[in-house]
């Protein structure tokens, strides 16, 4: 994960770019999910990269809390845990399987 400043610069950068204006002047952000209208101060959103910061990923858009939990979770997470296990699979790293003691009941 990326340190907390460049996460900051990141989600300014996002904001930057996709910020919209309604009719009273208001500042708002689109959800790229569900192009549900974001309101910064009274909605939570996050700023999410289209492919994995893990794989590469610099591109950023918006998402409201709820679409980048459910990327996140589907997409993501199962991604990145697959190419880990690929890399250490081939680099030879192998967990070791815990054997549990056997349990004797006072015999």
């Amino acid at each position: 994960m990326p340190p907390p400043r460049q996460q900051s610069r990141f989600r300014k950068e996002v904001w930057h770019a996709f910020r919209q204006h309604d009719s009273d002047d208001r500042e708002f952000i689109v959800c790229v999910d569900c192009n549900k209208r974001c309101y910064p101060p009274h909605d939570a959103w996050e700023a999410d990269h289209d492919l994995p910061h893990y794989f590469g990923g610099s591109e950023g858009v918006p998402r409201c809390k709820a679409c980048h939990r459910i990327k996140t979770t589907e997409q993501d997470r199962p991604a990145i845990d697959k190419a880990r296990r690929v890399r250490e699979k081939h680099l030879g790293i192998r967990k070791p399987k815990h054997k549990w003691p056997k349990r004797s009941f006072g015999m």
